[in-house]
């Protein structure tokens, strides 16, 4: 009898030792709602990286399955790149202010859920700037190399970036990266918006999946003049014609 209660003892006290974790296990158990099927499978990161900028993301990506996603809800090539922005933009809050690694399942879900009502409410994280023209200025060599730093911010001060709104495009830094370059090297006060390595797809304009990662400017900016400052012009830009090389 007394081994019997014993062994009871101990027994409430390895379940009362454990409530925590288990807690942590159900929180992850999630019977999904059916979100799950509009991603594309993450990216090992050793592959979250571009050729064309030659860099390491550090940051994880999450892509969306963009021919899934217009089929079922018709949404056009604008506003899904908006979405999967928008949706990495609040992934990365999410784990900066809980300090996890990874989003629960559950609270996945839900901000995938409010993404969705805000695109379709009209709100946007990328805010077209309201120029005619606008410069787009590709800057990924600038991040790792002084001299093209510096041709960048000889850039920054020509003439040209009077004639229309500088955009800066990376392949390379998440919206947040992006965010502290401009706001560290002082481009801040030139108004610059960034489009950042999260609004790029392996979709095409017409809901493809093609051979590489790439982003149609001409559908994030529609009706606008574009053109675009790069040491050479990758495939990854599709929709400009106005090309300018960096000196």
């Amino acid at each position: 009898m007394k081994l019997l209660i014993i062994l009871s003892f101990l027994f409430i006290g390895c379940a009362s030792d454990n409530s925590d974790g288990l807690k942590q296990d159900l929180d992850q158990v999630y019977i999904g709602s059916g979100v799950e099927q509009y991603y594309m499978p993450d990216l090992p990161s050793w592959a979250n990286m571009s050729s064309a900028a030659k860099c390491k993301r550090l940051e994880p990506i999450r892509y969306l399955n963009f021919s899934d996603m217009h089929k079922s809800y018709s949404f056009n090539y604008e506003q899904l790149i908006q979405f999967q922005f928008m949706l990495n933009k609040k992934f990365y809050s999410y784990k900066k202010s809980t300090g996890r690694e990874a989003v629960y399942l559950k609270d996945e879900s839900y901000i995938m859920h409010n993404v969705h009502q805000q695109i379709i409410g009209g709100s946007r994280d990328f805010i077209a700037p309201k120029f005619n023209r606008i410069n787009l200025i590709w800057i990924d060599k600038a991040l790792t190399n002084d001299m093209e730093l510096k041709k960048l911010k000889k850039l920054m001060y020509s003439e040209d970036m009077e004639k229309g709104h500088p955009v800066f495009i990376s392949m390379c830094l998440s919206s947040i990266e992006l965010e502290q370059f401009i706001s560290k090297s002082g481009y801040t006060k030139f108004g610059v918006k960034g489009i950042s390595q999260s609004m790029f797809s392996p979709f095409n304009d017409k809901f493809e999946l093609s051979a590489q990662f790439s982003l149609h400017l001409d559908k994030l900016l529609p009706n606008k003049d574009l053109y675009i400052y790069v040491p050479f012009m990758p495939e990854e830009f599709k929709g400009v014609t106005k090309i300018k090389k960096i000196k």
